[in-house]
């Protein structure tokens, strides 16, 4: 079904990408995460997330909770009820959540926090 697949947003690129959620081909979008991760992520919080507590603390809300809190569909991401950046503790079981992807987009959207936005 030809209609199932788009090109990628990078221009130039001639790659396909299936369904309507993805924009980027696996190999840009493997750039652009890095890109991200080099030029708009505060490198604090990146140190902190790529630490194997906070992998071991992810893993094992994602195994208590397995669901979207929010939609109930398969969760993806925990995310901070309260920012680390408000004063939260990070490693606080209580003030987590696990969200789909979806879900998670929206809520940093709505508060400005995502895409190197400054918050509300």
């Amino acid at each position: 079904m030809p209609w199932l697949f788009k090109r990628c947003n990078h221009p130039g690129c001639e790659g396909r990408v299936k369904g309507f959620k993805e924009s980027y081909c696996p190999t840009h979008l493997k750039q652009r995460q890095h890109d991200y991760d080099q030029t708009k992520r505060d490198p604090i919080a990146k140190r902190f997330y790529n630490s194997d507590g906070w992998k071991r603390l992810r893993a094992l809300k994602l195994h208590e909770s397995p669901l979207c809190e929010i939609c109930g569909s398969s969760a993806i991401a925990v995310d901070h009820r309260q920012a680390i950046r408000d004063g939260s503790n990070p490693y606080d079981k209580s003030n987590l959540q696990s969200l789909c992807l979806s879900c998670h987009s929206r809520r940093h959207a709505a508060d400005g926090s995502s895409w190197g936005k400054k918050r509300k």
